[in-house]
């Protein structure tokens, strides 16, 4: 084994050292989660009332109700260590796409690749790879910037018929942040629109239909969920900046805090 291969086979395995930072031990947020997936099996039906309140009637969302039947199924058959082991492995899939995306926009550059993915990984993705759905909707979101980065690369637009399965699967798992699904499209779709403005040659080799069509399909596809548009739209809604303001994966980025000064540093 030469030195180089040992190199880059040891660079490998450090990029995914941000996984020993994961805390073995299940959110807080995870029992009223449970609570919800519970709800569900035993009653066999998705609630459209508050059920776990003094607020009888209480119009309610169940925005991540299927990960709650996955993690309640989880705990049932394994305990806690079924759903902190199925953390783990997704947090596996999240480093390894993210790798991907960088081999990818590097043109195969993999010592940088896998610096970047040590880096991004290790000191800002570890802390939010945590028993909530957010592990399924950050997996989801970078399946789709892989995909679509690729099609812009190699014009096959046969793999674009998965992202209105992608749509569909998150809206689901985790319905707050089904519109980051669109919005993540949004740049590729202002790349081919400003190159056919400024009649200068665009990098896509997908036509402007093509994204169009992507984005039609993943908005569509998000209204086969229980709730329809409102669950598609619960951010909207549901969002309180007194409140939400104070939870660090969803408070604005801030050079004042060692997470936001990566955001920028990195941005």
């Amino acid at each position: 084994m030469t030195e180089k291969l040992r190199a880059n086979g040891l660079l490998f395995c450090l990029m995914f050292g941000g996984l020993l930072k994961i805390n073995w031990i299940a959110d807080n947020d995870s029992w009223f989660i449970l609570n919800c997936g519970r709800y569900v099996v035993e009653n066999g039906m998705i609630p459209h009332e508050e059920f776990a309140s003094m607020h009888e009637g209480l119009h309610y969302v169940m925005e991540q109700w299927l990960t709650a039947v996955i993690f309640w199924k989880l705990y049932v058959a394994f305990d806690a260590d079924g759903i902190l082991t199925l953390t783990y492995f997704v947090g596996l899939l999240i480093i390894y796409v993210y790798y991907r995306i960088c081999l990818l926009v590097s043109d195969e550059n993999k010592p940088l690749s896998v610096a970047l993915t040590l880096i991004i990984c290790v000191f800002v993705c570890s802390p939010f790879i945590v028993t909530r759905p957010q592990i399924f909707s950050m997996l989801i979101m970078l399946i789709e910037i892989y995909l679509m980065e690729k099609s812009f690369r190699d014009g096959n637009k046969r793999r674009l018929i998965l992202f209105p399965v992608l749509s569909m699967i998150c809206v689901n798992l985790h319905s707050a942040v089904f519109p980051m699904l669109i919005i993540i499209l949004f740049p590729f779709l202002a790349e081919v629109l400003i190159s056919k403005i400024s009649l200068r040659e665009s990098h896509s080799k997908i036509s402007l239909r093509t994204i169009l069509l992507t984005i039609a399909g993943v908005f569509f596809a998000g209204f086969v969920n229980p709730y329809g548009f409102e669950a598609m739209s619960f951010i909207f809604y549901s969002y309180d900046p007194d409140i939400h303001n104070h939870i660090t994966e969803i408070a604005p980025p801030s050079s004042q805090n060692p997470l936001g000064k990566l955001f920028f540093g990195f941005s």
